[in-house]
């Protein structure tokens, strides 16, 4: 009670009680993982615990790391409502690359010196973050603390006298995961205790995971917590019974590739009203269904997706949690939400029924987990029971989805789902996603495809560790390493520590003439070093990341200004409503669609 005072004893769910069953057996734990559906209270639970561990441990704060900064905006919020709701002054910080627009944790200037430029770059606002009491933010900050950047020491400093809690940390790919696996090993060496919670996390990640804690031989019940404690014992808790109990019909489209259909189904679907997602892979998709529904669709429609500039992605983030949230009085009665993966993970939205791009497994499984969220929806008569359809190529073509997600785990999905007509949560979760990585399981023809597909794996992970530094035995020394050190931010790829597997990319502003010409008046050497806070804030409110592969086009640096200081890593494009015209192309933000650039054909 006196860390979530109104979850009152009797209505405690048993994920809950477990937790508490935990931390007040007088044991120490180094590691909590909680794995439970979608909807069970994790969040409290995971926190809960992260609480207790502070204590034990003496800790001072802690860092709630999340995948994207969609849902690290939201945990801050409900973070900062839980602070208030205890009475707690200390305020809590955001820690990601456009955390400014939520939190303004914008450094102070320091004193006037020439020492200046050194102090600031030290003190920038996401550097020395982690050294603030209560944090939210990215699981890339917490990353960077062991990798060879110029700044990492200041993230371990910060890390050091924490609790680290890491939610969803089954949606992390093996590139990523070398550098969490990195991170566990430095957070168990120097008394870091850690939570991380996940609802559909497969066999042998777990067993990665958790390597640095123990080697035991791991259970497969579904729902548990795992803890290992202080002397290196591991305790698991069974979870018998779920607040969460509920049998989902699922159904293969193979309509893809076909943006009309798939307009066409979801429109059907809310005809007599309703609330519906549809879910793709790519922002183009997106876009084009988002399209496809105006000819078919009378209902209100919705495009969210991670290609909009700051201020209207934003803005369309919070429409998506007022009308789709735990607040039902602005739930519209009948929308259909266009969305790419910004609300897979941690934002609590509710809908009837969704349409999803097939995925891996334990991705369209997470996504089933925003349907019939909330128990409390009034839902349409036609719509009284939760359903998902899978949306796959009419053949063997993935098109554009075979190169976000690997084709081999694609195929996998299908064949773990072709024979069903219904998924029951939570009693099939885990078998399905153990079997939708289980090599065992790939049919014969196309296993030379999963043997490349592991391989493939294994250079990624490779390519992750030029940026790591050393695991934390009694030899290691950072001074010692004569390797390279990176920058932590930048444009320049080889040079700046990737903490996501990508294609290159690059942060844009377009802007109109008056504010394009406040930012031209900042130039010196070729470059905007703007110091003015509000004027950056400004322009990048108007900013957008894109990848550098669609400007290919543009081959003349002068057709922007390049951002230096608080613009670091921007280009600043002139626009006139809302388009600039490039040599071989042009630039448009669209209020509805979002960025589109478009390249002459000519």
């Amino acid at each position: 009670p006196d860390v979530w005072p109104w979850i009152h004893k009797d209505g405690m769910r048993l994920l809950q009680q477990g937790a508490e069953e935990l931390m007040t057996s007088g044991k120490r734990h180094r590691l909590i993982l909680m794995e439970a559906p979608m909807g069970e209270g994790k969040t409290e639970a995971g926190m809960y615990c992260a609480v207790q561990m502070l204590r034990q441990w003496k800790k001072d704060g802690f860092y709630v790391a999340l995948p994207t900064a969609a849902t690290s905006n939201q945990m801050f919020s409900r973070m900062e409502a839980w602070f208030q709701t205890l009475d707690i002054r200390t305020k809590v910080r955001l820690l990601h690359g456009m955390a400014w627009m939520v939190d303004d944790c914008t450094a102070e200037d320091t004193a006037n010196s020439e020492d200046h430029d050194e102090i600031s770059r030290w003190l920038a606002p996401l550097r020395r973050g982690l050294l603030g009491q209560f944090s939210v933010g990215t699981i890339d900050q917490a990353m960077l603390a062991v990798t060879k950047a110029k700044y990492g020491v200041l993230r371990l400093l910060g890390l050091s006298n924490k609790v680290l809690v890491i939610d969803e940390i089954h949606s992390y790919d093996v590139y990523m995961g070398e550098f969490i696996l990195r991170l566990l090993e430095w957070c168990r060496a120097m008394e870091i205790p850690v939570v991380m919670l996940s609802a559909t996390l497969p066999p042998k990640l777990k067993a990665k995971l958790l390597a640095p804690y123990t080697n035991k031989p791991l259970s497969r019940g579904y729902p548990l917590i795992t803890a290992v404690c202080e002397d290196g014992t591991v305790e698991e808790l069974y979870i018998e019974k779920t607040v969460k109990n509920m049998t989902v019909s699922v159904e293969l489209l193979p309509i893809l590739n076909d943006p009309e259909q798939i307009a066409r189904k979801a429109a059907e679907l809310t005809a007599d009203g309703g609330c519906v997602c549809v879910l793709m892979n790519t922002v183009r998709q997106a876009q084009k269904v988002y399209s496809a529904l105006e000819s078919c669709f009378d209902g209100e429609r919705l495009l969210f997706h991670a290609q909009f500039p700051a201020e209207r992605r934003k803005e369309i983030e919070e429409d998506c949690i007022a009308k789709f949230g735990k607040d039902k009085s602005n739930r519209p009665p009948k929308a259909i939400l266009v969305a790419t993966q910004v609300v897979e993970q941690s934002l609590d939205v509710d809908f009837d029924a969704m349409l999803t791009a097939v995925a891996p497994i334990d991705l369209v499984l997470q996504r089933m987990g925003r349907i019939f969220r909330h128990a409390d929806t009034i839902r349409p008569a036609h719509l009284q029971s939760p359903s998902q359809f899978i949306l796959i190529p009419d053949g063997n073509d993935f098109g554009v989805d075979g190169y976000v997600y690997p084709e081999v785990l694609l195929q996998q999905t299908i064949q773990v789902l072709k024979e069903r007509d219904t998924v029951r949560i939570p009693e099939d979760l885990a078998p399905l996603v153990a079997d939708g990585y289980d090599d065992s399981k790939v049919p014969l023809e196309a296993f030379e495809k999963w043997m490349e597909h592991m391989i493939g794996e294994q250079v990624e992970a490779g390519q992750s560790r030029k940026y790591l530094i050393g695991t934390p035995d009694k030899v290691y020394s950072a001074m010692s390493d004569s390797s390279q050190l990176f920058d932590d931010e930048g444009e320049n790829k080889y040079l700046t520590v990737q903490t996501r597997l990508g294609e290159p990319s690059v942060r844009i502003a377009l802007l109109e003439p008056d504010l394009y010409q406040q930012v031209e008046a900042c130039k010196e050497d070729g470059t905007a070093k703007v110091h003015d806070k509000e004027l950056a804030r400004q322009v990048q409110m108007q900013s957008v990341s894109v990848t550098e592969r669609r400007l290919r086009f543009d081959k003349s640096e002068l057709s922007y200004i390049k951002g230096d200081n608080l613009l670091s890593g921007v280009r600043v494009y002139p626009a006139q409503n809302g388009i600039c015209e490039l040599r071989g192309g042009r630039i448009r933000f669209d209020e509805k669609l979002g960025v589109m650039i478009e390249e002459d054909k000519t």
